[in-house]
């Protein structure tokens, strides 16, 4: 889950004018036709992110009625095994933030990651005191935090740590269940087979209660230009988790609160925002979003001052109830925002 690079409105304006560029959108995705949407009800997850703690507290705040769960990552594995307190924020603004969430019966999970970097792992998943020792520190400070469980977000797993990554699960997730505290593991998705970014699906499944699905990033700086993640991807991810045996009612999907930007001439990335920031964007310039059925994304196009077409491809309030509604479809758990501070303020009107 990488940061976004955070520019300030008035100098984009002032960078750019618009006009529509008269090139075809270079992308392809499947259209999958979904059926009526089910008067299902589902969880909605908020995440909040270390980088931007501040503005995730702030939407929390004024949004909880609307979540079953919040995770807030704020902590970080250290290569020897150690946790690190990373949120950007003090420990009484993380106090608070708990308090709230117990206050209004909202689940809160103490998020955690390893920076993208497999290397951290190795230590707690080779090393059995090592592994014991960082066990019983994490379920310390979910304790002491009152944090209702943990929000495991390893990524970047390793072939030969796929097995022990899986061990490793199984006794963490033995020692908070012995503290009656819940526990959710995020995977990188896959549209097929049962290895999705290292970690074994079907496996972790029976050991945890939730497995989060990072289900964004289709496209984006290693690619040419298209959705954040079109409806169609989306269902071929949650196709294939069903498929290798994952129960629905632990199957939570990732919604993005970001946008993409690419040049249309050579089809190369040019940066990453907020969903917020790309809208109050496009509003100050006058810029209309473009809705395309097929991807159930949309999309707005301008042209810089060198006379360079871009397209930006975003996860606003409508492609995210698109996705909220395929989650009901297929009678999941629910959805994950990542994350709370970065989204379209109009989503929860509509909720």
């Amino acid at each position: 889950m990488a940061g976004v690079v955070l520019v300030a409105l008035l100098s984009l304006y002032f960078i750019f004018s618009f006009s529509k560029p008269t090139k075809p959108i270079p992308y392809e995705v499947e259209a999958t036709p979904t059926p009526e949407v089910q008067n299902f009800d589902i969880n909605i997850i908020g995440e909040i992110a270390s980088f931007d703690a501040a503005k995730g507290i702030v939407s929390f705040k004024e949004n909880f009625k609307y979540l079953n769960s919040v995770s807030a990552f704020l902590y970080d594995l250290n290569p020897d095994g150690s946790i690190s307190f990373i949120g950007n924020i003090s420990r009484e603004q993380e106090a608070d933030l708990v308090s709230l969430a117990k206050e209004n019966n909202v689940q809160i999970l103490l998020g955690i990651g390893n920076d993208y970097k497999s290397e951290r792992l190795d230590k707690i998943l080779n090393d059995e005191a090592v592994a014991e020792k960082h066990i019983l520190d994490l379920t310390q400070l979910i304790i002491e935090g009152d944090y209702d469980g943990v929000a495991v977000d390893f990524e970047n797993i390793q072939t030969y740590q796929t097995d022990p990554y899986t061990s490793y699960l199984r006794k963490l997730t033995t020692e908070l269940k012995s503290q009656n505290k819940f526990i959710s593991v995020a995977v990188n998705t896959e549209t097929r087979g049962s290895i999705l970014d290292g970690i074994d699906v079907i496996r972790v499944s029976e050991v945890v209660d939730r497995i989060d699905l990072n289900s964004f990033d289709e496209f984006g700086p290693w690619s040419g230009p298209g959705p954040i993640a079109s409806i169609g991807w989306l269902e071929r991810i949650v196709r294939n988790a069903v498929k290798q045996g994952v129960p629905t009612d632990k199957i939570v999907l990732g919604i993005a609160t970001s946008g993409k930007d690419w040049y249309f001439d050579s089809e190369s990335f040019f940066r990453g925002l907020t969903t917020k920031e790309y809208l109050e964007f496009a509003s100050k310039a006058g810029v209309e979003l473009i809705w395309d059925d097929a991807a159930k994304s949309s999309h707005f196009d301008y042209q810089d001052l060198n006379g360079r077409e871009h397209i930006v491809w975003l996860e606003d309030a409508q492609s995210t109830l698109e996705k909220i509604n395929l989650a009901k479809n297929y009678r999941i758990n629910g959805v994950f925002i990542w994350f709370l501070g970065g989204e379209d303020p109009n989503l929860w009107r509509q909720l």
